[in-house]
């Protein structure tokens, strides 16, 4: 892997794939890599026909904690294999969802340390909601107050910014 990284980053003329603004946008991935990242979203794209599918899809999520925060792109967070943070979580969410025809959003959570904070997907009728790799379907009513009291948060976030 880390052979196939550094031919990478040679042949894309990018001296870190790993940076802000290459994270962005898909210039750094080589013409051939670009391709077979189209076929996989293509093709997964293809399995998604309902919330299952989306569940499915997002099991595959693996959670990376980044030293630097931005959103990738759809097409990075399948480059690498659907690992991320939580806002690339979220961007896959919101993309698999819209997929099945749900539309959706991101909304913040926030903890008493403003600086302790987590992304999630909601949809747009409040009745499901993505963290990482969990989808998870919710009463509308009371979708806030649902949310904050998550088992996987254990109680680190009280504000919900949406």
């Amino acid at each position: 892997m880390t052979c196939y990284l550094i031919i990478l980053i040679i042949l894309s003329g990018c001296s870190n794939p790993y940076s802000y603004e290459d994270r962005l946008n898909t210039r750094w991935m080589t013409p051939g890599r670009l391709e077979t990242v189209y076929t996989s979203m293509e093709y997964e794209a293809s399995l998604l026909h309902d919330i299952g599918d989306v569940r499915r899809l997002q099991s595959k999520f693996r959670d990376r904690n980044e030293k630097r925060q931005w959103t990738s792109t759809i097409e990075t967070i399948f480059y690498y294999d659907f690992t991320g943070d939580c806002e690339d979580a979220v961007v896959l969410g919101i993309w698999s969802l819209n997929i099945i025809g749900i539309s959706a959003r991101e909304v913040l959570l926030q903890g008493d340390d403003k600086d302790l904070y987590h992304s999630i997907a909601m949809s747009d009728d409040n009745s499901i909601f993505i963290t990482n790799s969990y989808v998870i379907k919710i009463s509308s009513d009371n979708w806030k107050e649902i949310v904050l009291k998550f088992g996987l948060f254990k109680g680190k976030y009280n504000t919900v910014i949406d």
